[in-house]
């Protein structure tokens, strides 16, 4: 009985662990600060952070907006824009792509222009990736291991009455078997 227990308390926790997770990444993604393109704006960035530069679709049958990215810091500074991170979302009703990473060495506002484009929006925030991850390996390794742990006590329960046919698994704190057998 424990083990189905820890089961299905596998099951509910994995299922709440997932929702919860998705909750916070659609969260992230609506958090995003957003630029029009072709335009330019400020972000403001903390100092220490990674970030990534995602290019968003206006619908999500839209193209891919082409833009070209300039961002300068609050010093005035060129920021170096690297890799292409290919993390893409389609969450609260936004569908977009990531397209470069940096790293804000100084804390405060910065200018992102972005030029000769398609059009679209261009949205700055952390990277997508390690909340994907969560969303989808959390869920998986609690249900794993919960059902891992209960499956494993129902081969323990099933052995030990196997021992001792006849007797019936003692209750939680009681002598497991009769006082004629512990003399």
């Amino acid at each position: 009985m424990a083990g189905a227990l820890i089961i299905v308390a596998a099951i509910i926790g994995a299922f709440v662990f997932g929702v919860v997770s998705y909750v916070l990444m659609r969260n992230q993604v609506t958090g995003f600060q957003r630029v029009t393109v072709p335009g330019s704006g400020d972000v403001r960035l903390v100092a220490g952070q990674d970030y990534t530069i995602y290019f968003e679709r206006g619908q999500a049958s839209d193209e891919l907006p082409t833009v070209t990215v300039t961002l300068t810091d609050p010093l005035g500074q060129p920021v170096t824009l690297s890799g292409n991170p290919h993390t893409g979302y389609q969450l609260a009703g936004r569908d977009g792509e990531g397209e470069f990473d940096f790293h804000a060495r100084e804390g405060g506002t910065y200018h992102l222009t972005g030029q000769e484009g398609s059009g679209g929006t261009v949205a700055v925030g952390a990277a997508l990736a390690p909340s994907i991850a969560r969303t989808v390996l959390g869920p998986l390794l609690i249900g794993a291991i919960g059902s891992i742990v209960g499956i494993a006590m129902i081969i323990i329960t099933v052995a030990l009455r196997g021992r001792h046919p006849g007797f019936p698994m003692p209750a939680a704190g009681t002598t497991p078997y009769p006082r004629t057998f512990l003399r």
